[in-house]
Formats: structure tokens, sequence, C-alpha cells
């Protein structure tokens, strides 16, 4: 073999030797360093630079709020990592690589951290801890086996830091604590050390524990680099100072702000906050403050910060209780808003609390909370108390527009035709007149952008036709620089060409389109114009057509002023209530109620409405809630709310006892679905004893009365479903029970008309008597109370009732019973239509009365023919 044969097999032989020793599983110096070399430069390396690129676009779409003490990270949005998903499932695979693929090497464990810091940016905490717990784990056994070094610890350290962050997102407070707890008695590098009080402070903020949080900055930021936000932190310091009350110590943590020369925003509300915790603070003269502010608002760097100086102005003028200026700043805050919609949002919401607070200006409160909810970002923490009061004042609104629209219709009803003519024909005037001004409004501004927009490319704008801008031009002439010109130009753009695409020679984008529909023939054009103008309305009719529709909507029939009452007296009682649990504003929930009972005095809200009153009075300093209680007790004594006046415990032993009544109910149920009428009525019966009136009650009355319907005659069955409402209001049977009454109605359908019915001529049984009114023009209280009265003066000890039915539409009956023979219902007929009769003083001819047997009874109440049975009575009883 020549020499130089001999040197390249010794060089071959070296290299073979060196690629034997660099396999992944040999654990040589050789195969350490070629593994450690490879995984650092290559596959870390590239994950690295992905979870950089991710924070960094994090913090450069983070949108901080001013307004309160900056975030130390940036919050984490979904959208914004579901647009990073591919760098760092990248950064998962490249992580997983270095670890399968280079085991021996000494990037095995930083590699696992960034797999935890991908894992944790993707929201799988779980699996974070996982990552960060091998690390630990890994560097903890080998030092049981041999020394480590620093740089291995190290490496477990920052792995343990990087945990309390993920505890904290992951809420396990406890955990993070304990973990920053081991960490405070172990020996740390500078950067550990850095990141730990970070990290640290981080969990505080979201603990809300200022004092906690602020110490472990003012050990962070004297250890970070002015690359790496300090500037930021240091600002925050300020922030939680200025916040506790400490205006020394925020005053300087500013200064350090301003001095380590952060971007333009930063350093304009480190300028601002330290202002406002030194100069403005220690003065008393207020011109002084206000010419600073308006210092500010002449720079024109400022521009996009007028929202915030306006705003910080309307804070100052709070102070000084000055509220009209306060208001003024808050809309010029609103009007200059250039692009930040969260200060936006504060700027309206601050108008909706003192529309809402202090003027007690409902519908305008309403107005800036619809426009806080609108421009507010939702991660705001005071979002869903934004959203949740203005939801009440969108209710109230409402509410207040029913009253007002419906109370005008029923006036406007109610006048003479001649009157409502002459109304409507001045509300038509008055809107013509206005549809006018606006359209000249409009003009006016169309003509002042058109000026605007030629002035801006004319002859005015020297400095852009000339293609340079003045130094020291501090009003921004030049066009592009000119923010209100610029808006006004695209305005104009948009009225001449509309809404464009940006495209290559968007003006001759298609063009043969435009031209075929824009273009026509001369002679075409014209007779299109003539029938243009043919078709124009003509303005009288326009009128005509405007005032039938004004017309329309008026309520003149009964029915439809039925509907509109009904409407105003559900639009009251709904405010009311507003007024009472939503504004808390007692009194004019109580002039609201008042004003329901007196336009509506049946309101079937009134029992509720009274024990709110009641209530009301009764927290109230001198409140007449006592009448309020009288007259529930003696109008309502079935409610529950009486029973709650009667009984303040009602509620809680109402449930019980409906706990045991429930049993007794299944009992007598199961035996009623067999037919055991009788067992179940011994049962009820048995089960009501020592049971007062209850929540369950309503139920069992239920059942006694479908009994009776199956053992009794049909009018006590549907006298008895006639009075259950009356019994039972609050009863969410009210609505069964009436179904169950037009059921009964409909029975014995056999007999259709008058023709076909026969009644019996069996009089040898129980008989009844039997008053026939019109219930519209006695309703339902008189009549009776004269009819118990007769009973009780002229038959005291007969045992004999009354019960009250519905016959037609308008005519009701009152059925006395029980006569066991002819003669005795006969005589208490005669006597009843004699000198001593309970009609006296009324209209007898509105009134029918006579006796029938309980058979004819069910025939006479089914056909509903008054004068057919009449005719069986003047032949049969006289």
């Amino acid at each position: 073999m020549d020499r130089s044969n001999h040197h390249l097999f010794i060089i071959l032989l070296g290299f073979g030797f060196f690629f034997a020793g660099c396999s992944a599983e040999k654990n040589n110096a050789i195969s350490k360093a070629y593994h450690s070399t490879t995984a650092r430069f290559n596959p870390y390396f590239i994950a690295n630079e992905h979870i950089k690129e991710v924070e960094a676009t994090l913090e450069e779409q983070h949108d901080n709020n001013y307004n309160k003490v900056l975030k130390i990270y940036p919050s984490i949005d979904s959208t914004t990592i579901e647009g990073l998903k591919p760098q760092l499932e990248d950064a998962l695979k490249k992580c997983s690589k270095a670890i399968d693929w280079h085991k021996n090497s000494n990037m095995v464990e930083p590699s696992y951290i960034l797999l935890g810091r991908s894992l944790y940016y993707l929201g799988e905490f779980e699996k974070s801890v996982m990552a960060y717990k091998i690390v630990n784990k890994n560097i903890t056994s080998e030092n049981k086996n041999k020394n480590k070094s620093n740089k291995s610890q190290d490496v477990r350290h920052e792995a343990l830091i990087h945990l309390i962050r993920t505890y904290t997102d992951y809420n396990e407070d406890n955990n993070a604590i304990a973990v920053a707890d081991f960490l405070r008695k172990e020996r740390l590098s500078k950067q550990n050390k850095k990141r730990l009080f970070l990290n640290k402070a981080y969990l505080y903020q979201k603990r809300d524990e200022m004092d906690s949080m602020v110490n472990n900055l003012v050990k962070a930021a004297p250890l970070m680099k002015k690359s790496e936000g300090k500037a930021k932190i240091y600002f925050i310091i300020g922030q939680i100072y200025q916040s506790l009350g400490f205006d020394a110590e925020a005053h300087s943590n500013y200064t350090k702000c301003i001095k380590y020369n952060p971007d333009y925003e930063l350093f304009f509300y480190a300028r601002l906050n330290r202002a406002q915790v030194f100069e403005l603070s220690k003065t008393t003269d207020l011109k002084k403050i206000r010419k600073f502010y308006q210092k500010l608002l002449k720079d024109a760097k400022n521009e996009e910060f007028k929202d915030k100086i306006y705003y910080d102005m309307a804070e100052f003028e709070m102070k000084q209780d000055n509220l009209d200026q306060a208001i003024e700043h808050y809309k010029s805050s609103v009007a200059s808003s250039v692009n930040n919609n969260r200060q936006k949002g504060y700027s309206y919401w601050r108008l909706g609390q003192i529309n809402y607070e202090r003027l007690k200006n409902f519908e305008l409160a309403k107005l800036y909370y619809d426009s806080t909810v609108q421009v507010m970002p939702k991660d705001e923490e005071s979002y869903e108390a934004i959203a949740e009061r203005q939801q009440v004042l969108e209710d109230f609104v409402k509410q207040l527009n029913t009253i007002h629209l419906q109370d005008s219709l029923l006036t406007l009803a109610n006048m003479d035709s001649m009157s409502l003519s002459a109304y409507l024909d001045e509300v038509i005037k008055k809107e013509e007149a206005l549809l006018a001004e606006q359209k000249l409004e409009e003009e006016k501004r169309n003509k002042r952008n058109a000026r605007s927009f030629g002035s801006d490319f004319g002859e005015k704008n020297n400095a852009f036709t000339s293609g340079r801008v003045e130094d020291g031009d501090k009003t921004s002439s030049w066009y592009f620089y000119n923010n209100s010109a610029r808006a006004q130009g695209q305005n104009e753009f948009r009225r001449r060409w509309g809404t464009r695409p940006l495209e290559d020679d968007w003006r001759r984008a298609n063009k043969e389109s435009v031209l075929a529909e824009t273009q026509a023939p001369v002679g075409q054009a014209d007779a299109e114009g003539a029938e243009q103008k043919q078709e124009e309305v003509d303005p009288a009719v326009a009128r005509s057509e405007r005032k039938k529709t004004l017309y329309s909507s008026i309520p003149f029939s009964e029915q439809a002023k039925a509907e509109a009452n009904q409407m105003l007296e559900d639009a009251f009682y709904n405010l009311g209530n507003i007024y009472n649990f939503n504004l808390l504003e007692k009194s004019n929930a109580l002039n609201t109620f008042d004003t329901l009972l007196v336009r509506y005095p049946t309101s079937k809200y009134k029992p509720e409405v009274l024990y709110q009153m009641y209530l009301i009075n009764k927290n109230m300093e001198g409140g007449l809630y006592e009448q309020y209680k009288t007259r529930i007790l003696e109008e309502f004594p079935n409610s529950i709310y009486a029973k709650i006046l009667i009984n303040p415990n009602y509620q809680e032993e109402s449930k019980i006892a409906s706990e045991k009544l429930k049993k007794v109910y299944k009992e007598a149920y199961a035996h009623f679905t067999n037919g055991d009428y009788e067992t179940a009525t011994q049962i009820i019966n048995r089960g009501k004893e020592g049971f007062e009136e209850n929540d369950f009650s309503d139920n069992v009355r239920l059942l006694e009365i479908l009994i009776l319907g199956k053992t009794d005659d049909v009018y006590r069955y549907q006298s008895a479903l006639t009075e259950f409402p009356k019994n039972y209001p609050e009863s969410e049977m009210k609505a069964y029970a009436a179904e169950l009454l037009s059921s009964s109605q409909n029975l014995l359908n056999e007999v259709k008309s008058a023709k076909a019915v026969k009644f019996i001529q069996d009089f040898d049984q129980n008989h009844s008597f039997v008053l026939v009114y019109n219930f519209e023009t006695y309703g339902e209280n008189e009549l009776p109370t004269r009819i118990e009265n007769f009973i009780n003066n002229h038959f005291p000890d007969k045992g004999l009732n009354f019960a009250q039915l519905i016959l037609t539409g308008s005519k009701s009956l009152i059925v006395v019973n029980q006569f066991e023979t002819r003669d005795d219902a006969l005589t208490f007929f005669n006597l009843f239509n004699g000198e001593n009769t309970p009609l006296k003083g009324l209209n007898t001819l509105d009134f029918s009365n006579f006796v029938i047997t309980k058979d004819n009874f069910d025939i006479f109440y089914q056909t509903k023919d008054i004068d057919n049975y009449l005719s069986f009575f003047e032949q049969h009883y006289n």
C-alpha cells in the first residue's frame, strides 16, 4: 500500500470511528457533543424561534387598557392563537425530534421546557404541567446519582418557574404558590430570579393582591433588559403605587419608564400619569391644571390620544363636581376617538352612569349603555354588568314607549272626528317639515364635503401640489396628514363612485356593462324621464295615504280599546317592577303602581301590586303600609299575600304541609281513578283535618270537584268550577278548571234546539229557586248580597244556600237550593216576588225567576232556553 492510500485509509477509519461514536444510543463524549450540537442548532433553535414569534405576536396584538393596571403578560386570545397554530405545532414536532433523536444530548430538558411552553400557548395546561414535571424529575433523579452542573440546575429552576405561570392560568393557585415557596429557598441565576419575580407578580395580579404584586415587580425590574419590556414594568409599578396612594413612588417609577425610551403610546401615558400624581395633585390652581390638559390637546403628536386626554379632563371635572363640563369632555372623548374602542366604551359608560345615577334620565342612559355595549370589548371585566344594566334599561324604555303610545292613541280615539282630522293634518305637516329640514341639511353637508374635497386637491393645498410639506406645519395642512380632510375625501369618493374593491384600472372595470346600463338612446331616455315624472306621487295623494295609515293605528272599536288598555295595564305593572327591583327607585315604583290601580281597579295584578306597595311602605320612614295590609286582607283574603301577612312563616309551613297533603292526594286519586268515589272523599276529608290552606290545597279541591262531577248534579259541579278561580286566584290549575267548565257546558248536545226540549213532568223531587239577571248591568256583588240578606231574614233555619252560574255571555243565574218539596219552593218563590222582594228599587223587567226540579234544571242549563221553561213553569206551577 502506498503512502497516499495509507493516509486516506487512516482518515476514513477515523470518520468511521467518529460516526460510530455518534450513535444516539452511545453515551461517550463524542456522541454527546455531536447530539448536543445538532439538537441545539437544528430542532431546538427552530422551536425557540417559533415561540419567540408567538410571544411577539401576542404582545403586538394585545389591547392595553390604560384605564387599569396593565397586564404583565398579554392575554392569550383564542383567535390570535388559531393563526399561530402552525408555528406552535411545528415547535412541538421540533421539540419531539430533539428529545427522541438526541436522547444523550444536554438539550433534552431544554426541549421539554419549549414543549411545555408550546402546549401552554395552545391551552393544553395538563400536558404543559407534565412536560415541566419531567424536567424536574429527570434532573432531580440525576442529582441522586452524581453531581450535576449549575447549568443543569438552572434548567430545572426555569422549568419550575414556567410551571408557576401554567398553574396560575390553570386556576391552581395553591400549587403555584407551593412551587414559588420552594424556589424561594433555591439559589437562582439572575435570569431565573427575574423570571420568578415576574411569574409571582403575574400570579398575584390574577389574585388581585396588589401589594404582593408590586413587591415582586420592584425586584424584577432592575434585573431586566430594556428589550425585555423594562419600561412597561416600571409603568405598571407606577400604576399600582398610584392606585395605592403612594404618589412619590408612582412619580419615580413613571420617570424610570420614560427614561428607558418606550414607544410613544407608553411614553404618553407615563407622562400623563406622572403629571396626575405630582404636578396636578400638588396644585390647587385649577387654571393651571386645565392649561396642562389644553397643552396636551394642542400637541400634534397626541392626535390619536385626544380621547384619553378628554376622558381624564372629564374625570378631573367630576372630582370638582362640575358635572356639565365633565359631560362635555366625555362627549368630546367619544367624538375624537380614532381607533381605541375600549376608551370610547369607557366614555360612553361614564355618560350612561351619570344619566342613570346622577340625573335619573333613564331614557338617555339607555342610549349611552347601548353604545357602550356596541363598542366596548367583551373581555372587559365589567362588560357583563354593563350588558345586564343595558337590558334593564332597554326593557324600561320599552314599557315607557308603550305607555306613551297607547295613551296617545286612546286619547285620539276619544276625539271628535273634526278635531282628530285637524290634529292628524298638523302631524303630517310637522313630518313633512322635518323631512325637508333633514334633506336641506344633507344637501348642505354634501356641498361642504364637495368644497373641502376640491380645496384639498386644488389651489389651497399648495403643499400637496408641490409635493412637499413645510417644516413645523402644526396644522397638518397636507391632505394625507389631515385626518379630517382624508375622511371627507373618502366620503366624497364613495358618493361619486360607490364602494369599490381595490383593483387595477378600477375606473375602466366593467366599462361595457356600465355604459350599457347608463347610456340609453336620447329618445328613450326622454320617454323614460317623462314616464318617471308621471309616476311621481302627488303630494296631496301622499298626505291622504299617510292620513289613512295614521287612522288605521287608532283603536276606535271596543275590542281595539280593550287591547290597548291591556297593553297599558301590563306596561304599568312591568314598569313598576323595574323601578322597584332593578332601578331601586321606590318612590317611582309606588307612583307607577298607584297609577295602575287607579286606572285599572280590577287589575289581575292588584293583589301582588298591593303587597309590593305594602313592603315598600314598610321600609320607608312614615310609610302607610297598614292601609295596604288592610286592603289585601279584606279584598283578597284567599290570596297567598294575605296568608303571608297573617302568618309570616306561611310559605315555610305551607311547604311542609304540602308534602304531607301530596301523600293524601296520591291515595285519594288512586281510588278516584278506580271509580271508588266514596272512599276517595273519605280520604280527602280525613287528610284535610289538621291542615290549614297551603300551596297544594288547590289540587285537593279540584279533585273534590272532579268527584262531585261524578256523584252530583251538573249545576253543582259547574258552580264549584266557577268558584274555583275565585277561591284560588294564584293557582296554576285555573286554566284546567276553566277547560273542565267549558267541557261540562257542552254536555247533553242531543238537546239542540228549543223545539226539541221536553221538560220532565215529575215534580216529586227536590227543587231549586232560580233568578236570571243581566250580569253586565248588575255585576257580581250587588244581587248575591241582596239574596243572602233575604234568606237570612226570612229563612234563617232552612239550611238554604246559593250559587252563581254564568248562563250566556250576558245572562247569569243565582240558584237557591235545596227545597225538599214543590210547595216549599213555591213558598220561597211567592215571598220573593211579594212586598219584601230583595229586588226592590230595581227594574224587575231585567229579571226572570222560577222554581225548577233537579232533572229539569239539567235540561234548562244545557238548552239556555228561558222562554220555553217559563212557559212550562206557567203551565204546571200556577
